[in-house]
């Protein structure tokens, strides 16, 4: 088998026989198939990295807000101190305060209704 180099063709196809022809074109195929697995192999290891690159920023939020949202939890249950901020003053959660009803009410009363007459019939022209 003799190949050109510059287009990949064999040139000298007229010469050989069927039967070399065959092994000929089923080599090339079997060549194509492992290029083809492989060019996937790569792709889908490339793939997978990137999916984990981009999973990991995700990944470490949703585990410190499942950490804050624990601290919290224990926090209301009474079950620990605050968490303190390192440097800072410590977190004191309290209830809220109850709230006391005002004596007075917010809303006034509705003005005094006043009768509306109607005016006077004037003589004119028409009445």
């Amino acid at each position: 088998m003799s190949f050109c180099v510059d287009c990949g063709v064999d040139h000298h196809l007229g010469e050989r026989t069927a039967a070399e022809q065959v092994n000929a074109e089923v080599e090339i195929e079997r060549l194509r198939t492992r290029r083809d697995i492989e060019v996937a192999r790569i792709t889908a290891s490339a793939s997978k990295d990137i999916a984990e690159t981009e999973a990991e920023p995700d990944l470490a939020r949703a585990e410190g807000e499942v950490e804050g949202m624990a601290a919290v939890l224990d926090t209301i249950a009474g079950g620990g101190e605050p968490p303190a901020i390192p440097g800072g003053p410590p977190i004191i959660v309290e209830p809220p305060a109850e709230e006391v009803p005002n004596e007075t009410p917010d809303i006034e009363p509705p003005p005094p209704a006043v009768e509306v007459t109607p005016p006077a019939k004037r003589g004119g022209y028409w009445g």
